[in-house]
């Protein structure tokens, strides 16, 4: 070999080893940066158990001039403890609370709910809701309901017959976050009652004698491809519900917001 040749293939075996040099030090700050990004915009959802009326929440939304959306999920049953006033301003529902209480948006926000009723017999009654929304903004709300109509009455008459019913209750929730990861968070709760009557009367209301909940996370740095396109599902929002309320009674100079119209409903019990 010359030493020309030589030369050369040296000057080759360099620029080679420079080139790729330069890109795997491109390489590694470009994944740095990425998974720093997808860091920054991580959304870890908040999720806490709610019994009341829908009216005592909005009263408390109006109360501490919330305006940040509030969807109300339900299952195949519908919107009746919503739309109709007996049922939303008296009858307290179980309710599962998820806030995006981070400062970053998600998108693609799924649920999918099953509701799952035993007694000491095994008597059995199942409730399940499938929602999807295409956007939570940072403040957002969804109050997914847990039992339905005919379960909560099958719930008040097991609760005639037996000394308690156990509740089994599992929501997973998958969304994107604005670094493209697509979250699953899955939320699962078990509940014991025991009915709060005289002998021989009707169950009005029940204590909760037990309540364990835990939630898990799995993190996917892709989001899965999905060729349905799917659009929101039905929904409520409470923020609607006191709209006209805001504007009726907004307040102005001189006016104190607290001579504001109340409703005469509290919140029977609230947990995280």
């Amino acid at each position: 070999m010359t030493p020309q040749c030589a030369t050369i293939i040296s000057a080759i075996i360099a620029a080679t080893v420079s080139l790729f040099t330069v890109l795997l030090t491109n390489f590694i700050y470009w994944r740095g940066k990425r998974d720093e990004r997808r860091k920054e915009t991580m959304v870890r959802l908040k999720t806490r158990f709610i019994r009341a009326s829908l009216q005592s929440i909005a009263e408390k939304l109006r109360n501490d001039d919330t305006h940040d959306n509030v969807f109300v999920f339900s299952g195949k049953d519908g919107f009746d403890f919503v739309d109709k006033s007996e049922h939303y301003g008296g009858s307290f529902a179980m309710l599962l609370s998820i806030k995006n209480s981070s400062d970053k948006n998600i998108s693609r926000v799924r649920f999918n709910a099953v509701s799952k009723l035993r007694t000491s017999t095994e008597n059995s009654n199942d409730y399940e809701s499938r929602n999807f929304i295409d956007l939570l903004k940072d403040g957002e709300e969804i109050l997914v309901k847990m039992l339905g109509v005919h379960e909560t009455e099958w719930l008040y008459d097991m609760l005639m017959r037996h000394p308690f019913v156990r509740l089994e209750f599992s929501c997973t929730i998958t969304y994107v976050t604005e670094g493209k990861q697509e979250v699953r968070h899955v939320h699962e709760r078990k509940m014991s009652f025991s009915p709060i009557c005289d002998v021989g009367t009707t169950a009005k209301s029940f204590d909760i004698v037990t309540e364990k909940s835990e939630d898990r996370i799995d993190v996917k740095n892709k989001t899965s491809k999905d060729d349905k396109t799917e659009v929101n599902t039905a929904y409520r929002n409470l923020q609607d519900k006191i709209a006209s309320v805001r504007w009726q009674y907004r307040p102005t100079i001189g006016v104190d917001i607290g001579t504001m119209p109340k409703l005469d409903v509290k919140i029977d019990k609230e947990g995280s």
